[in-house]
């Protein structure tokens, strides 16, 4: 059985409510490398009452949640003749900021699925730089 882990977490945030729409494109019809929003971000999630929600998707194998936490943390884009921490910047525009990983994990011969969360704070970034 194949995992859409994007599928997902789309399928996990409007259970709770909120609209998800996907900011992931591809270069081209034919391009196997997506192009995420401000390089990082796959989806973003509304609701009302709440704050947007930035998201980040990968699988739960192999170091992809270590690496991806880290990419995110240190991911910057030129702004007005400056270099911008994204997620810095989001944070402090009132927006969530959300890593999500999901796979399948095996336990006693048994598969199931695991999912690990991590929601971004000010905390993060001070210990990263």
């Amino acid at each position: 059985m194949k995992l859409d882990q994007t599928k997902k977490t789309i399928s996990d945030y409007e259970s709770q409510g909120y609209l998800v729409g996907r900011v992931e494109g591809f270069a081209s019809v034919r391009a196997t490398v997506s192009r995420d929003l401000w390089g990082i971000f796959d989806l973003i999630a509304v609701k009302p009452g709440a704050p947007p929600v930035a998201i980040q998707v990968t699988g739960a194998a192999g170091g992809h949640f270590a690496a991806h936490f880290r990419k995110m943390l240190s991911r910057t884009v030129p702004w007005r003749g400056q270099s911008l921490h994204v997620i810095q910047f989001l944070l402090s525009s009132g927006w969530d900021v959300r890593l999500e990983a999901w796979g399948f994990r095996t336990r006693k011969g048994e598969r199931y699925l695991a999912h690990r969360s991590h929601h971004f704070t000010r905390e993060d970034i001070e210990d990263f730089t």
